[in-house]
């Protein structure tokens, strides 16, 4: 039997909203030479490594076919200027803003990196949402749980010998320990940076868009093996992991004279839980017309596992 020790457990965490926000953006609050701009949200909707998608709307929020005309062309990829875009963003203590290609650039902040802006022609609304991202891991988590319930309905009718019970409706929770820091910094081959336990600090006040994220709890990393056994090359390379969605409820800093400072985090999941087992090098199966060929089950598409 394989005994497997807790130290290659990780999270990865994925940035989501619950809404987004409407705003006024003012030909006054671009400067083009500093590639900053501002829009009026209050303080803490929008957070530093946020990707945002932005949309040029009417008066009565409608998606308008006119350009969002103070971002430069070459902001977009094919060097055009559109009605709508995404980026990631750099906020600054005051509330001015810098978009970034990257998530990585994003939380470094150089102002020379920032996308190039222009002075809009006019005032006009825009739409912003938290576009969902790419998954980055929490740094130094120390400890983690999570634990899956199931409630029961008593259906016992009158007469009956013993208490009859139905399955009823899965909820999960957990809650995360891990040593607080505010930087960016490598993390191992997981990605380029990480998400810092402050981030978890920052999504707990939001306001407007909500406290709610996607989250990876990795209970076998790829490339993990048990303590007594050596696996298969394939069964090495396979990743376990739960996938759910949640909300953070409670978040907690430890401080004592001397010792690390501690983020403690208690969340509670908002809809399906899944167990998944994934093997990260798995090739996608396509048609002739480079299509995916999808399961009649509609789970997804079909992948070939590579063996070698």
């Amino acid at each position: 039997m394989a005994i497997y020790l807790g130290s290659a457990g990780t999270i990865q965490l994925t940035r989501i909203a619950e809404s987004s926000f409407r705003s006024l953006m003012d030909a006054a609050d671009v400067n083009a030479g500093e590639r900053r701009f501002s829009f009026d949200f209050p303080s803490g909707t929008f957070v530093t490594g946020d990707r945002l998608a932005i949309r040029r709307v009417d008066a009565d929020g409608k998606a308008s076919a006119d350009l969002l005309d103070f971002v430069a062309g070459s902001g977009w990829g094919d060097g055009q200027q559109h009605e709508d875009g995404t980026w990631f963003v750099s906020v600054d203590p005051v509330g001015g803003v810098r978009l970034y290609r990257s998530w990585g650039d994003a939380l470094a902040g150089d102002p020379s990196k920032a996308v190039a802006l222009q002075a809009p022609g006019s005032n006009y609304w825009i739409d912003v949402s938290l576009e969902k991202g790419s998954p980055h891991c929490i740094g130094q988590v120390a400890e983690y749980t999570f634990s899956t319930d199931r409630s029961t309905v008593d259906v016992t009718a009158l007469g009956d010998a013993f208490a009859q019970r139905w399955s009823g409706l899965i909820s999960g929770s957990g809650d995360l320990r891990c040593f607080w820091d505010w930087r960016p910094s490598a993390c191992g081959d997981i990605g380029d940076s990480e998400e810092t336990a402050h981030y978890l600090h920052q999504l707990i006040l939001r306001q407007q868009l909500g406290s709610e994220f996607k989250a990876n709890l990795i209970i076998k990393s790829a490339g993990t093996q048990p303590a007594n056994e050596t696996l298969s090359s394939l069964a090495s390379r396979a990743a376990l992991f739960y996938e759910v969605t949640a909300v953070i409820t409670s978040v907690a800093m430890a401080f004592t004279p001397g010792e690390t400072i501690e983020s403690k985090v208690e969340f509670v999941t908002t809809g399906p839980i899944s167990l998944r087992y994934e093997l990260p090098s798995a090739a996608m199966i396509l048609q002739e017309n480079s299509d995916l060929i999808l399961l009649e089950d509609g789970a997804g598409a079909l992948a070939q596992e590579e063996v070698s």
